[in-house]
């Protein structure tokens, strides 16, 4: 049997739309053994980067550079890279507008249209 090695890391931190606004459509994506993401929709950013670093998915990400910041600060500001927007719903944008004023310049990259 070939077992293929992963190419990438899936971090689904929101899959829902609607009222509940805990789970949003919100996904991190990079490359296997990397924690230089690329945020697909970004509709529970927060709320799901706080949710993923309870669950411990973020241990490996070296705090020591930032001992004023918190972990999600540091993935949010440091290892999202980009932002990949499928369409413009809020429950698709509502935590990169949410963040947007703690946020550093990133690309927005999405279909015209």
């Amino acid at each position: 049997m070939n077992i293929l090695e992963p190419k990438f890391s899936w971090i689904c931190s929101g899959v829902d739309g609607g009222l509940d606004e805990s789970n949003l459509n919100c996904h991190l994506l990079a490359p296997h053994n990397s924690n230089n993401f690329i945020c697909l929709d970004a509709g529970t950013l927060l709320s799901g980067l706080q949710y993923a670093v309870k669950k411990g998915v973020f241990d490996n990400i070296d705090m020591s550079p930032y001992p004023e910041s918190t972990l999600e600060q540091v993935v949010l500001h440091h290892h999202i890279k980009a932002y990949l927007i499928t369409h413009c719903y809020l429950d698709h944008v509502h935590g990169l507008v949410s963040v947007s004023p703690n946020d550093c310049p990133k690309p927005v990259i999405s279909l015209s249209g």
